[in-house]
């Protein structure tokens, strides 16, 4: 057979190395032909959740608004829509966390819609700073009162007042 065609595939000088037909053919443009360019993947949705450090602590609601591309009726071209989704911040959230929504992304023809992903970012705080799971509180009090061991009085993230002796 080699020494007849010369190869092993008759049919090598006319496919590309990745088994296109480099001439065409009669249906490869046709929908879903193999000449179809592939469109790429919709990039996920990554927004930035700003929250106070009283909000990281206790939880809270918080209503979140975006942008998404979605598909019309006919199943190819896009728009922008407005969303608008509400998101639980719980207690013990931290800049950490990541909440990733599976289908509230962009959406494109062809494939499934892309993720909207949820960061979180702390508002800096005037008395307290976050340090992993811990809260740290400084404290400036004069020599003397240093000296008789007066208490320090603190208010707490979840309102209660909190004496701690020296």
């Amino acid at each position: 057979f080699e020494r007849v065609f010369g190869s092993t595939n008759p049919f090598a000088e006319r496919l590309e190395e990745d088994g296109r037909d480099q001439y065409g053919s009669l249906l490869g443009d046709a929908f879903g032909g193999k000449n179809q360019p592939v469109l790429p993947a919709p990039q996920d949705i990554e927004i930035t959740l700003t929250c106070t450090l009283h909000e990281l602590y206790n939880g809270c609601m918080k209503t979140l608004q975006y942008q998404r591309r979605i598909l019309k009726f006919d199943g190819k071209t896009t728009a922008l829509q407005s969303e608008e989704l509400s998101v639980e911040v719980k207690p013990g959230f931290s800049e950490a966390t990541v909440l990733t929504f599976a289908t509230k992304g962009h959406e494109a023809e062809g494939h499934k819609p892309s993720k909207l992903i949820i960061k979180f970012a702390q508002a800096p705080h005037e008395q307290y700073r976050r340090k992993d799971n811990d809260l740290i509180y400084t404290h400036t009090i004069s020599l003397e009162d240093a000296l008789q061991s007066q208490p320090v009085k603190v208010k707490a993230l979840d309102g209660r007042n909190i004496i701690a002796t020296i």
